[in-house]
């Protein structure tokens, strides 16, 4: 009997003592490994400077801002579409799944620009005329009286020939709506990987800035004062072919002379979206193939001439048009479009893509578009190169290297398929994610 009793006891002091050797050390373990983490953390990153700077970088608020202003557009165009309220819920929850899915995303983001301008320009003949701000009629003739010291616009369509009609029709009335598919096919097939996407973004936002303006600011193009005057205009009024009736009067048929009046945005004349379409794809253009420059500056003196002697558009809503896809470009260029390396005709031919080179300021880092060239070499799979201490930030499809100000050697080992598959490569160093004092200046992508 002693011992039936005895042996749980001994079993019971047994299993607590292991129980409680084996429930230190490992809370011992747990303790080393909090205290080891909390070493490895710098505490420079906890400095509420660097963490708010962290927070606000560019890289994070740009596409905050995209998809804020895009749910806004869509929210608000939306509301005031005259539709069934579960076709609104469908259209949302199908816009959400295009972003959301990993096939569909790459195609549709770049696009979100796009479709956000087409919607606005679309429901902008449901705003209620209370909601509009006046429009003004003498403003943009005034202007260009002032600035230039005549009425261009009316000189240029004061006589009017049927070459001169047939001339200006092509462009206007044929080239501007296929213009921008044959650029994306023509960026497509001859610039590095990531400039279409470029180009589709800077081709939405020129649209959307455009379009808002026009409806914040309402002008009445030449084609008015010719049928009504100087009288006050109101958001009742049809619009007009102008100089593009007549075309439809020699074919026979009325395709400007019922579009035009059905136009939703009627009083859009600044700034010119003809001038600012033609300015930015001759821009892409140029960057893609410079010594092309010249044939894209007569294409866009030839599209101003037509705006004019078609009595759609003034000289100052040209200027405002161009100057907008100028600076638009500019801004794509300087920290998103890819450099053009010579020797590489189609994108094929591109087996790293360079972005931003421009940027840099240290003497070091010659601004070559083939830094491979100067700073590395590929032998045996190892590429050794010089680069910037780097954070790896993801993208819609690739990673980039948005690169800091510390100059530093490093090798990698890379198999020769990356170099023959569009595979992206991206060289992290954690240590600089947080180092906001050196913002980037060279981004590298090799594909």
């Amino acid at each position: 009997m002693k011992r039936i009793i005895v042996c749980p006891a001994w079993l019971t002091s047994s299993v607590l003592r292991r129980t409680k050797s084996s429930s230190s050390d490992a809370f011992k373990k747990i303790q080393t490994r909090i205290k080891v983490s909390i070493k490895k953390i710098p505490i420079s990153r906890l400095e509420p400077q660097k963490m708010f700077s962290s927070v606000f970088r560019m890289d994070f608020l740009i596409p905050f801002a995209e998809y804020f202003l895009s749910a806004v557009i869509y929210i608000s165009c939306l509301s005031i579409l005259p539709c069934m309220g579960f076709i609104k819920i469908f259209i949302v929850l199908f816009l959400i799944l295009l972003l959301v899915l990993p096939i569909t995303r790459p195609f549709f983001h770049p696009s979100l620009p796009i479709t956000s301008w087409l919607i606005l320009f679309y429901a902008c003949r449901f705003i209620p005329s209370s909601m509009r701000p006046r429009i003004w009629v003498s403003v943009l003739p005034t202007l260009e009286n002032i600035v230039y010291g005549a009425s261009l616009s009316n000189l240029l369509s004061k006589h009017t020939y049927f070459f001169l009609d047939i001339l200006a029709w092509i462009p206007y009335g044929i080239i501007h709506f296929g213009a921008p598919f044959v650029t994306s096919i023509i960026v497509y097939l001859f610039s590095p990987p990531g400039t279409l996407p470029v180009f589709a973004k800077s081709f939405g936002y020129l649209n959307l800035i455009g379009v808002i303006i026009q409806l914040a600011f309402p002008c009445s193009p030449p084609w008015y004062q010719n049928v009504y005057g100087n009288q006050p205009a109101n958001y009742t009024m049809e619009g007009s072919a102008g100089g593009l009736a007549r075309i439809d009067g020699f074919f026979g048929t009325k395709l400007y002379t019922s579009t035009f009046p059905a136009s939703p945005l009627v009083f859009g004349a600044f700034p010119s979206l003809h001038a600012g379409h033609a300015m930015l794809e001759a821009l892409f253009l140029s960057h893609i193939f410079p010594k092309t420059t010249p044939y894209f500056v007569v294409y866009v003196l030839w599209l101003w001439w037509c705006t004019m002697y078609l009595t759609h558009h003034y000289f100052v809503d040209l200027i405002g048009g161009s100057c907008l896809a100028t600076i638009i470009f500019y801004i794509a260029q300087h920290n998103y479009l890819p450099h053009i390396q010579p020797g590489n005709l189609f994108r094929w031919d591109y087996h790293y893509t360079i972005f931003n080179l421009s940027r840099t300021d240290d003497p070091e880092i010659p601004l070559s578009r083939n830094i491979f060239d100067q700073y590395g070499s590929i032998q045996n799979g190892l590429m050794n190169k010089y680069f910037y201490n780097d954070y790896a930030s993801p993208s819609d499809s690739f990673f980039t290297c948005s690169c800091t100000n510390k100059l530093v050697k490093r090798s990698c080992s890379i198999s020769s398929t990356i170099w023959d598959e569009e595979i992206i490569d991206c060289i992290n160093t954690p240590n600089s994610l947080y180092d906001t004092d050196n913002s980037g200046d060279i981004d590298i992508v090799i594909k």
